[in-house]
């Protein structure tokens, strides 16, 4: 257990489901998620500890939320409570101490790469970039990734930033297939594929791909589907 945690609740993706998060400042991972925001949300997190682990916990951070003060002084009475104030100071060391201990690892992704869980099973990630701002606009988390899936995850983001004129991507299976193609061609999106094993023409997406996996999924144990989607949805906003 960390000597410095963090508390938030968030909701997931644009569902107003809200979820507590408890993270480890100092390694910079994710400990604890749990549904809905209540007292009892973070008590399982809280009773799952040994009275040695709750005695080693010297602060944690929190916006204050009136049922995590209470549930922080019932299980934890000798951690100082802090406002979220302390958060970037906080953070800040914490990130120099998970590079000084080699936890970066420079491995890219494509966009359909795959990362694993704590049980074995492998997820995949789908990033979508845009080359102009250049900003992260979706990241889908799924077990499996097919043009069905592509196909709601472009959808859902031509809502807000509107119609591309063209999509680029590699050859995957779920990218080049034809129900997709002909989708993106009814609003005009041409779709562009780069040449094969020539990942530079991707360059936004790559790069990106690469700091997504270094900085967030090389440093967190995913126990469940829902709390890779969570803890990665949290670090791309």
């Amino acid at each position: 257990m960390p000597r410095h945690a963090e508390l938030d609740e968030t909701s997931f993706q644009r569902r107003h489901t809200y979820v507590t998060v408890v993270s480890d400042l100092e390694r910079g991972c994710v400990l604890h998620v749990a549904d809905d925001r209540d007292q009892a949300a973070l008590d399982e997190c809280w009773t799952r500890l040994t009275a040695e682990q709750r005695a080693g916990v010297e602060a944690v951070a929190m916006d204050m939320w009136e049922p995590y003060v209470r549930s922080t002084q019932a299980h934890l009475p000798g951690a100082e409570v802090r406002r979220q104030e302390h958060r970037a100071r906080m953070k800040d060391r914490a990130q120099r101490i998970w590079r000084r201990e080699g936890l970066k690892v420079p491995a890219k992704q494509t966009p359909g790469g795959r990362l694993w869980l704590h049980d074995g099973r492998t997820l995949r990630l789908l990033t979508l970039m845009d080359e102009y701002t250049p900003e992260c606009l979706a990241i889908r988390v799924a077990r499996r990734l097919g043009s069905h899936e592509v196909l709601e995850t472009v959808a859902d983001v031509m809502l807000w930033p509107g119609i591309p004129e063209p999509m680029r991507s590699d050859h995957g299976p779920e990218l080049i297939a034809n129900a997709l193609r002909t989708w993106l061609a009814t609003p005009g999106t041409r779709a562009l594929y780069i040449t094969p094993g020539s990942p530079w023409e991707n360059g936004y997406c790559e790069s990106f791909n690469g700091t997504l996996r270094d900085d967030c999924v090389n440093g967190d144990i995913f126990y469940s589907l829902r709390e890779a989607q969570i803890v990665i949805e949290r670090w791309r906003v």
